[in-house]
């Protein structure tokens, strides 16, 4: 088996929610789920035709895409068990004891005393640098847009957290195969899109690969007694009737068939569990996937052991592997009580977050994008100017003159004018088609009589505006087009 590591750095905020709503409030994850990596591979992977690739991939398990952490110096942190409790009133470095350690004698002791204590349900830690934090997240509001419209809806105003920008963090990819390792890392790599509003202001990030190891199967044999099974990623278990689950068995949690017997049970009472509901949008489909039920990462479950049992240390439990469901530590450090000590079981120091500000950096390496996006840029910006001018010379035309037409020339003449712009390929035949003194629409018909002593006025502000040599077909015209637009409205 590979473990593929990665570093994920946010190049903007990026907004992960927990459910799959688009309306209302949603709460925001302080974690970037393993489905959303997959996602990025399954968008350029996923073939019906390639069947076992894409089964290995994406829903056998075979390959498994991790949850991304906050990194605080090259640490993944996890998230703070739900077995820690503190003294209601204290601090978590003032010290944690662990909820499973408590007999009914300490309890009651404690009771008497006037002592109570309150689990731990915020913030990560770090095991190697002994430490704990909270993960602040940005808030901004927004207001629904309606489509039809085209502006804002009224009273529909909402408001999203978000992972600041500048922040790293890390996740893993297995392989157990060890065949989809290089695939995994060219898909990866590179900048992507995450979360809600993508195409929005939210979302930008900045992925690579910075380790590929071997990881090979670490078998142990659990011995008789008590052991302790921390949930460092959500998990998803089925019962019988293929219905998730917030029960699973003990043969579930230690990844054993429902065939073995195995004796020993699951101790509810020292054990620390949080569910909640688990809502998926499918991109490919274009529709949300049924609800499922999902203990969330934290959880603790304690296990007694009747007899010794074989356990994979490096397995993934229950289903939906490949989402980044399943991981799991046995008998971790930080849940090892101290013995005949009424004393905290652990020390942790808090670690004030400081997120430096991240500047996306422009490579040129392809200078062809480069010069494509500038030469955009450079038109957009003579386009505006020319519109600009054209319309500083409209309102300057009619403030000057736009009183003399009033009542002699009709909405339907001004029309004539602007289909005359709007559909002469050049200023040259647009002269000619109107300004020219035999066969111009200004000099025959009914418009002769109208335009008598007026068109003179037209041809003179135009002399004046607009130089032979410098105005531009696109300005000339667009002068017409829009002057011949506004006065058919002062007419109307």
């Amino acid at each position: 088996m590979k473990k593929l590591l990665f570093n994920c750095t946010l190049l903007s905020d990026v907004v992960i929610s927990s459910t799959a709503s688009t309306e209302g409030f949603n709460k925001s994850l302080d974690y970037i789920s393993g489905s959303k990596f997959l996602g990025m591979v399954a968008s350029r992977l996923y073939e019906v035709r390639n069947k076992e690739q894409t089964l290995d991939l994406f829903h056998r398990g075979v390959v498994c895409f991790g949850d991304a952490h906050y990194c605080h110096n090259g640490e993944r942190a996890l998230k703070m068990p739900l077995d820690w409790v503190i003294e209601k009133g204290a601090k978590v470095e003032d010290g944690l004891y662990l909820s499973h350690a408590f007999d009914a004698e300490k309890r009651d002791s404690h009771r008497q005393q006037g002592i109570q204590y309150k689990q731990v349900r915020e913030g990560y830690f770090l095991p190697k640098a002994e430490g704990w934090f909270l993960l602040n997240q940005d808030f901004h509001l927004k207001s629904a847009y309606d489509s039809e419209k085209r502006k804002a809806k009224y009273s529909q105003m909402f408001g999203y957290y978000s992972l600041p920008a500048g922040s790293v963090w890390q996740f893993e990819v297995f392989d157990v195969t060890g065949n989809y390792a290089e695939i995994i890392k060219t898909n990866l790599d590179g900048t992507k899109r995450i979360g809600k509003s993508k195409n929005a202001e939210f979302g930008l990030a900045e992925i690579k690969c910075i380790a590929v190891n071997e990881c090979p199967a670490n078998i142990q044999t659990l011995a008789l007694g008590i052991h302790l099974l921390y949930a460092a990623s959500n998990l998803i278990f089925y019962d019988s009737h293929g219905f998730s689950t917030s029960k699973p068995t003990i043969n579930q949690l230690l990844g054993l068939s429902s065939d073995v017997s195995v004796e020993g049970q699951l101790v509810w009472g020292k054990s620390s569990v949080k569910t909640r509901n688990y809502q998926t949008w499918n991109q490919h489909r274009q529709v949300k996937d049924f609800d499922k039920l999902i203990i969330e990462k934290g959880s603790v479950f304690t296990i007694k052991l009747d007899e010794t049992v074989t356990f994979n240390d490096s397995m993934r439990i229950g289903s939906h592997l490949s989402e980044g469901f399943g991981e799991i530590i046995l008998n971790p450090d930080f849940l090892k009580a101290k013995k005949n000590s009424t004393q905290p079981d652990l020390h942790l120091s808090k670690i004030e977050l400081k997120v430096n500000t991240y500047l996306v950096k422009t490579e040129h390496k392809d200078a062809s994008k480069i010069a494509l996006v500038l030469n955009m840029l450079s038109r957009r910006q003579a386009q505006t100017k020319l519109e600009n001018k054209v319309d500083r010379f409209v309102n300057e035309f009619i403030s000057k003159e736009g009183s003399k037409f009033k009542g002699r020339v009709s909405s339907s003449q001004w029309g004539s004018i602007r289909s005359y712009a709007k559909g002469m390929p050049n200023k040259t035949a647009f002269h000619d088609m109107v300004f020219d003194e035999n066969n111009g629409y200004l000099y025959k018909g009914v418009a002769e009589e109208k335009w008598r002593g007026l068109r003179e006025v037209l041809k003179d502000f135009v002399k004046n505006k607009f130089s032979e040599k410098t105005t531009e077909e696109q300005e000339y015209l667009s002068f017409f087009e829009k002057l011949a637009n506004e006065m058919a409205k002062e007419k109307s």
